[in-house]
């Protein structure tokens, strides 16, 4: 007797096991493909308005060559242009009134509405809202300076 319930709680876990696994492949096939063609992503291409509001640590006393962040708690205006694009990758550059004009490159992720970002000295991660609106956060870490900075990118042409 002790045999059979053995069996027949084995017998059980099998069959339960079975189903769970069906249901699992079931639900990742239901979710939906990256886009992969050329015609789903975002033309970026062109001039943008920024405007970041950020906040810096000032480790030396002087902000490095590349920052365009002053003081704490911070606001600035600045363009970017994205110069080229090619399927997801962009580059351009980022022009602000504090530091020199740096160049970026960054990538459009497979969802067609995320946006990872990389300049001379900091990154940034996204939300392309649409065609003509980005969120973004970006972080900066050097020897001089640490700064965090929440940004709207408004395209502008």
């Amino acid at each position: 007797m002790k045999s059979r319930t053995v069996f027949g709680i084995g017998a059980f876990m099998c069959i339960g096991f079975f189903i769970m696994s069906i249901c699992s492949v079931s639900a990742f096939s239901d979710q939906a493909e990256p886009s992969t063609t050329g015609s789903d992503i975002p033309n970026l291409k062109g001039t943008w308005k920024v405007e970041a509001h950020g906040e810096v640590i000032q480790k030396d006393g002087e902000p490095g060559q590349w920052t365009h962040f002053s003081s704490p708690n911070d606001t600035i205006i600045a363009e970017a242009v994205i110069a080229e694009q090619n399927h997801r990758v962009l580059r351009g550059f980022f022009k602000a009134p504090l530091g020199k004009e740096e160049q970026f490159i960054a990538m459009i992720g497979p969802d067609n509405k995320s946006w990872h970002f990389a300049d001379y000295d900091g990154s940034s991660t996204g939300v392309i809202v649409n065609d003509s609106f980005i969120n973004v956060i970006y972080t900066q870490i050097n020897e001089n300076e640490t700064v965090m900075a929440e940004s709207t990118w408004v395209r502008q042409e």
